[in-house]
């Protein structure tokens, strides 16, 4: 059986939501909660009973995580210019 990014996000996905009790998990949601951004597209979005907001991008080959760091909402999260509604953010 070969790994896919879509079954990864599907594990993740059935993680948060049947493990861990998280009321509401998205995929491909965008994490910016805007209907339209650039690169803003969570892979993985879960929301906690407290509210809190937790982000989870998937990454199949160390270049494509390497590409990612590029992407404007980690350069505006990294230079604190953005104030994102993500608590937690993972890789996976």
């Amino acid at each position: 059986m070969r790994i896919t990014s879509d079954s990864i996000k599907a594990s993740v996905a059935a993680y948060y939501r049947y493990q861990r009790q998280f009321p509401l998990v998205a995929l491909e949601a965008n994490s910016q909660l805007e209907p339209f951004n650039d690169g803003g597209q969570a892979d993985v979005l879960a929301v906690d009973k407290h509210r809190l907001l937790i982000e989870v991008e998937v990454k199949l080959t160390l270049a494509d995580l390497k590409r990612d760091r590029h992407k404007l909402k980690h350069r505006n999260y990294r230079d604190n210019l953005v104030n994102y509604p993500t608590h937690l953010f993972y890789f996976a």
